[in-house]
Parts: structure tokens; sequence; C-alpha cells
């Protein structure tokens, strides 16, 4: 047996051992007596028998003991291409409902978030929640509140834990905006209407204040930065420019310097107990195996303000490359530089880094498919569903490590809570700072061909009611075979829309500027989806063996060990048509023929696209050297 299929078995192993340890302890919180206590009859289940999206029946996990496993070493993701004699892991199948139309509708998967929305404690009707109680009459500052994740971590504090003291947000004033409209227009999101429903009032807890972390000292008032001094007891630190070529000034501005402010403040505040800063999984690109510690900067903050100051925004861009040498952005680059700042500051605070790999839309909670923008793969999905995207550069074979916003919020709240719980533990590593990969691929991989295939089945069955063209979606690391496939089957077929659209005199967007901003997009991607990386997750494996039965109910970011892929695809479909989209679901139920209508068109359009490369055959004749220049 070669060395290569020795190691491929070993990594096979590793994945299928943390996959059950998470079963085994998911098993032992919610099915102590699974006899006694059946799926279909526990409390906070909305009706009977209703399925859990992704979630496995107590009776098909493994009845072991729920003592945790040792700290395993670094586990390698498994890749779901190799198909090994008798342990390579099967394909993953999309679940769909019964329905002949497809997909469970999203009024079906809206039911399903009640299963986490009762109070931490009565769930298991024997013990109370100690991350719940750790809130408890604490004051909470989240800076990032507008963000994708700060939305879902503010709403996660006021569903779970009602005695909750505030929720303090820095915002930033826009336009014709100040702080307390955006917090209006924030609070009446669908996002928030679980909590309205339960208890209106508790969205009087939160409050907004005015500040923006890329000025001097967060751009807070003297009276603002003494109350939260005074008041304020845990800090989640989540604002970020999360955009991978952002200019790198401007990445310094937010993501290393307003860290560093972040910190001055938290050292004001006498009460404070816990810190925990939101980084990325992607901060240590530059190494194929990224263990749960803070690797030396790839530059000091000093160095880079330094560098900074010393050029002009144009010199800036023009340098950006030498800058941040082998990171293939400025994001990531900023996020490294900030984790350096955070273990040399911040030694003397109680302070904790989450990492997050791509965050996609909400799984369970608050809403199934919640997402309110285009980043991560949520752009690529819905093009791909459109047809307006079709040939990806990467590799299918390698793992996409997704993971679910409300996954990485459970982590979140749970781990601000260990690290006053367990302070001795941090006591103990003073060297260094408490870290957590929030990731999928070490114990539930899934490679970028296998997600795509299934997201393309979902959407051929379950289509946009504005599809364009027939999804479908390849691979390839071939520079020209992408070069040509773009050309020949997406903007040739953009032109002529927007050829005929002109003809026709109709007011259509230009659709070859689209497809032509897609394409910048996907570059910046093209380093993830070449790669692969193996992250180590140990550290939140052992914050879950601390945990409680209350809380691995009310916080289960360990049960993505166990998600179905094709069920949680099938909710982010529906999330993107009604929270991007914005399509109109009950109309679309009303008319029975809406979907086999659109199932027409794609198949008329699939016909027509068979014809599309003869047609590229002129263009590519005459304009192939300025295409593939802006390619």
């Amino acid at each position: 047996m070669g060395v290569r299929e020795t190691e491929r078995r070993q990594r096979l192993s590793e994945a299928a051992a943390n996959r059950a340890v998470a079963r085994a302890l998911s098993h032992s919180t919610r099915c102590r007596s699974s006899q006694q206590w059946p799926v279909s009859a526990r409390p906070c289940d909305p009706s009977p028998g209703l399925a859990r999206p992704g979630r496995q029946s107590p009776d098909r996990l493994r009845t072991i003991s729920s003592t945790p496993a040792p700290p395993s070493t670094a586990s390698r993701t498994s890749r779901h291409h190799h198909r090994g004699p008798a342990a390579a892991p099967t394909r993953p199948s999309l679940r769909w409902s019964t329905h002949s139309t497809g997909a469970m509708p999203l009024q079906a998967a809206r039911g399903l978030q009640g299963l986490h929305q009762c109070p931490s404690g009565e769930a298991s009707g024997e013990e109370a929640s100690e991350v719940v109680r750790f809130y408890a009459g604490r004051r909470v500052l989240v800076t990032g509140a507008s963000g994708f994740m700060g939305k879902v971590l503010v709403e996660k504090l006021l569903r779970s834990c009602p005695d909750l003291g505030g929720v303090v947000v820095l915002l930033r004033p826009k336009k014709d905006r100040d702080v307390d409209a955006r917090l209006r227009d924030m609070l009446a999101m669908p996002l928030f209407d679980a909590v309205r429903r339960r208890d209106p009032g508790v969205l009087a807890k939160v409050k907004a204040v005015r500040g923006d972390v890329s000025l001097p000292r967060l751009g807070l008032s003297p009276a603002d930065r003494a109350h939260l001094a005074n008041t304020v007891s845990v800090v989640f630190h989540a604002a970020a420019t999360v955009r991978f070529n952002e200019h790198l000034r401007k990445a310094a501005d937010v993501n290393v310097a307003g860290t560093q402010a972040v910190l001055d403040l938290c050292r004001d505040m006498a009460g404070l107990v816990a810190l925990l800063h939101v980084s990325t999984a992607f901060c240590a690109c530059t190494r194929r195996m990224v263990q749960e510690l803070v690797y030396p900067s790839p530059m000091s903050a000093a160095t880079l303000r330094a560098e900074l100051a010393a050029r002009d925004d144009a010199a800036v861009e023009s340098d950006t490359a030498r800058l941040i040498g082998a990171y293939p952005n400025t994001y990531t680059f900023t996020k490294a530089v900030a984790e350096a700042v955070i273990l040399e500051e911040g030694k003397e605070l109680p302070v904790v880094i989450v990492r997050p790999s791509i965050v996609s839309p909400s799984w369970r909670e608050p809403v199934p498919g919640w997402v309110d923008n285009w980043n991560g793969p949520v752009g690529p999905w819905v093009s791909i569903g459109k047809g307006t995207l079709s040939c990806v550069f990467g590799r299918a074979d390698v793992v996409a490590d997704f993971v679910p916003v409300d996954v990485c919020i459970d982590l979140m709240v749970a781990a601000a809570w260990d690290v006053h719980a367990h302070a001795d533990l941090a006591d103990a590593r003073r060297a260094g700072v408490a870290v957590y990969n929030c990731v999928s691929g070490a114990s539930n991989p899934v490679t970028w061909g296998d997600s795509t295939d299934l997201w393309v089945q979902g959407v051929r069955r379950r289509p946009y009611a504005s599809t364009l063209g027939t999804p479908t979606a390849s691979f390839t690391t071939s520079r020209a075979a992408h070069h040509l496939r773009t050309l020949a089957g997406q903007l040739v077929r953009a032109y002529a829309v927007d050829a005929v659209a002109m003809a026709a005199a109709r007011k259509s967007p230009r659709l070859a500027d689209l497809v032509w901003k897609q394409c910048a997009r996907m570059r910046s991607l093209e380093f993830f989806t070449t790669r692969e990386f193996a992250f180590q997750t140990d550290n939140v494996r052992a914050l879950w063996s601390r945990m409680s039965d209350a809380d691995r109910l009310a916080f289960p970011f360990a049960e993505v060990a166990v998600m179905d892929w094709g069920q949680y695809l099938a909710v982010v479909l529906e999330g993107t048509k009604t929270f991007l989209l914005h399509e109109d679901a009950a109309a679309a139920s009303r008319d029975a023929n809406a979907a086999g209508k659109t199932r027409s068109r794609i198949l008329r359009a699939y016909s027509t696209q068979r014809l599309l490369p003869l047609l590229a055959v002129p263009l590519l004749a005459v304009n192939a050297s300025p295409l593939l220049s802006k390619l």
C-alpha cells in the first residue's frame, strides 16, 4: 500500500472519529432516554413529527458514553472525491421533501425555528443553562452589529438570554440616518420576528451609541466612552471590513487600528469579564495546517502603520502586493496582524479569539436560510442557480469549509462564557490566547464539487423565478479552458440578451456588465477554491465537553458534525429566494404551474445554450484579445 493511500485512509478515519464523537455528544445531550422521550413529543417542538433541518434522529445515532474523547491531534479534512476500497464516504444525497414541486417550502422551514426558542433550561427539565446565567444582568457591547454576524449575535443574545442586562451596539450614522434610526431599521427586520412575538419589550434592551472603529478611540464622545467603561462587562468585537481586496489603508484602519482601539477601551472597563475577538480561519492561510494558536505576525502593527504613513493612497495601491507578501488579499493579511495585536496587547485581558471559516446562511435559527448579503458562497450559488455562472476556476475535490452563521454565533456566546467561567484554564495558558477554529471540514467535510452538485440538483427542482439559463457548473484548473468556457458559456449569452433587450427597447440591466463583475468576484475566491486547509479543533471539542446538557441544547454548535448538506442547501435556496431576491413565496405557491413554467423555460434555455458555442466563434475571432485581457 502506497504512502499516499495510507495518509488518505488516516485522514478519513480521523474525520469519521470526529463525527462519531460529535454524534455521541449530541445524542447524550438530547437523548438520555430515547424510549421515554420520542422525537415527536419533545418540548419546544413546533409540531409532532416535524424534523429539524439537518438533524439526525436519535435512533440513528450510536449510543455510546457521553464522556468526551481526549483532544485529538489536528484533524485533517477528508475528501469526498476519493473513492477508497472501503472507508471512503459516499456522496451526500440531496434530501428534498416528498412534495412534487421539490424542496420544502420556506414556510415549513420557518416552523422549525421554534425548536431552539424555548428558554434555556426548560428544554432539559433538569438544570438551567450556566451560559444563560452568566449573561444575566450583564451589559454587552457589540461592534459590527449591523453586519451579517453582528445582527444574528444580537438576536441570539436577546432570545436565549432573557435576563440579559442590555446590549449596546456601536453604529456610525449614514447619510440622512442617525444611529437611532439605523437601530430601528435593524430591529424591524424579519430576523427579530421571533423575539418580537415572544416579548416586544425585550428589543428595548438594545441601545445604539455613535462610533466608528476606523476612527481614533472608536470615534466615541468622552461621555459615551466613560459610560461604556462603567457599565459594560462583556465585549464582542465583530466589526471588520470583509472585502477581500479592500484598499490596504482602509483595511488596516478598520481591522488593525480598530482592534487596538477596542483593546484600549476594554482596559478602561473595571468590570470586564470577557472580550471576544472575531477573526477568520484563513488568517493563517499561508499554512496548510492551521492550529488553534496565534501565529507570528506577517508584519507588526507599528511597521504597517509606518509603511502606510510613508505613502499616499496611489502608492499604497501599487505596493500592496509587496506589503502583504504571501497573503492572497488585504483582508486575511490585516486579520493576521490584528490577531498578533490581541496576543501582544491583550495578555492581561480575559480575551478569546473565534475564527469562523466561510460563513454561510443560517441553518436553523433564528430563521432557517437567513442571509442579507452576497458574500462568501452565496453570490456564486445564486449566479449558478440563475444560469449566469457555469464555470468555476478551482478544484472540485477540495474541501469547501462552509459554516452556518448560527453555528458561529452559538460558539461565540459559549466561548465568552468559558473564558470567565474557566479562568483557571486561561491562567494556565497565560503565554497565549485561547483560539477556537469554527469550521465544519474537520468533522463534516464537503467538497466544492459535491456541494455544487447538490446545489444544482436543488435549484433545478426549485428554480428561481428569474432564471436566465440552465443551472450547471463545472470546475477546471486550466486557465485557458476557464477563459474559453466563460466566453462561450456566459459572455456570449449575456451580450445576446443585451442586444435583444436593446432592440426591443426594453429596460433591462446590462447583463454583460453583471457577468464581468461576477468574474472579478470569482477571481478573489480562486485562492480558496484551489487549496485545501486542515484545521485543528481541539479547543472547540474541549469547550463542548465543559458545557452542561442545558448549555448544549441552547448553543448546539457541535451539531454541525451531523448536519446533512443536502437538507442545509435546500434551506439556503429558499432563504436566498425570500431574503435576497424577494420572490413572493405565497404567490408562487398559489400558482401551481409556476415552478413547471420556470422549468420549461430552463429546458428551452438549455436547448438554446447548446448553440451558443457556435455563436462564440466569430466573437472569439474578432475580439479574443480584448476579452481575454479583461478576464
